[in-house]
């Protein structure tokens, strides 16, 4: 999992986790794009469910930030 970084301080916004989609697919594009828009990062902190490394490789990609806080299945975030 992987959970965006939000930088400002402001009121605590609720966490929504969002599945990467079919990792063979458009899913990872279309995730990554979605929860680096500002209108999801304003009501929200996105957390993707996936394949951290995979995740990244496509933000690397897509040229999209990598400011993810990798979590990993049963740890406390």
């Amino acid at each position: 999992m992987a959970e965006l970084y939000h930088h400002e301080a402001e009121a605590p916004r609720p966490r929504i986790g969002i599945t990467m989609g079919d990792p063979a697919g458009i899913g990872p594009e279309v995730t990554l794009k979605a929860v680096f828009s500002e209108e999801i990062l304003a009501a929200c902190v996105p957390v993707i469910i996936g394949d951290a490394a995979y995740l990244m490789h496509w933000a690397r990609t897509f040229g999209l930030p990598q400011e993810f806080k990798v979590v990993n299945a049963g740890d406390a975030f």
